[in-house]
């Protein structure tokens, strides 16, 4: 498989306040902007004879807040935020970058972003088969009931982990794994996030979702394509939801 050069974004917002549950904010965002540059392109992501397409995206996200403290359910910020993402397709990106440039607001549900620049990072490379990577964005890790699988239940943890990272690949280059993963973690944290997922208030009645993932670090062993199209995915359940985007920290 040809290995191309690709890059990341990094797009700087001010704001003084922002939701807890805001994964689904910019997801909005990174949504219009796609839309904004290429009407055609978009709807061959999100739709499929007039419905939506659940298939997966060939992108992951993440977002860092500089300086804030936790009131009630808002972030109160002072200062910026990073929103990074990260994808496999430089269609993608490209399509992304220029409907970012468009549109310099971001205005959901009462909150108020101003866009300031928007980066262009060169991604990591060259890839070798032992990578040292840490979480930009949680990792969901879940079992066939779809129930949050524990780091502490490592056996059942790294099957899960692998049964994600082939279905990852093989929804977006067309095949799997060419390696089975050895999953090392390092140094990785609990954290529960809260989501207010329309759906699921449908649903249940629940204003808000609790997810169970993990933040750290960890060592990961596969063949060197896998680890590079997963580093550009993302690994994790939820990607297209703000999960499992990851940056390189050493590698074997």
């Amino acid at each position: 498989m040809e290995r191309r050069d690709t890059m990341r974004l990094t797009c700087t917002f001010l704001t003084k306040r922002l939701p807890v549950s805001y994964r689904m904010l910019f997801v909005s965002y990174i949504k219009k902007c796609l839309e904004q540059a290429d009407k055609e392109y978009y709807h061959s992501l999100y739709f499929y004879n007039g419905r939506r397409n659940k298939k997966t995206k060939p992108f992951s996200f993440s977002v860092f807040l500089h300086n804030y403290e936790l009131r009630d359910e808002e972030f109160i910020i002072d200062g910026d935020l990073s929103l990074n993402i990260t994808s496999s397709d430089p269609q993608f990106l490209m399509t992304l970058y220029n409907g970012m440039v468009q549109e310099t607001s971001l205005l959901y549900k009462g909150y108020n972003l101003q866009r300031k620049k928007i980066q262009i990072i060169q991604s990591h490379q060259p890839f070798s088969s032992t990578m040292l990577f840490r979480t930009m964005s949680p990792m969901l890790i879940v079992d066939k009931q779809k129930k949050s699988v524990e780091i502490e239940n490592r056996e059942i943890y790294e099957r899960q982990l692998l049964y994600t990272a082939n279905l990852i690949l093989e929804q977006t280059r067309g095949y799997g794994l060419l390696e089975p993963l050895s999953f090392e973690p390092v140094l990785m944290r609990k954290i529960m996030i809260k989501e207010k997922i329309n759906e699921f208030t449908q649903r249940t009645g629940k204003s808000h979702i609790l997810f169970l993932g993990y933040k750290g670090d960890f060592w990961l062993k596969g063949h060197p394509n896998d680890l590079e199209d997963l580093y550009h995915l993302g690994l994790s359940m939820r990607r297209n939801s703000g999960f499992g985007m990851l940056q390189v920290l050493n590698q074997k």
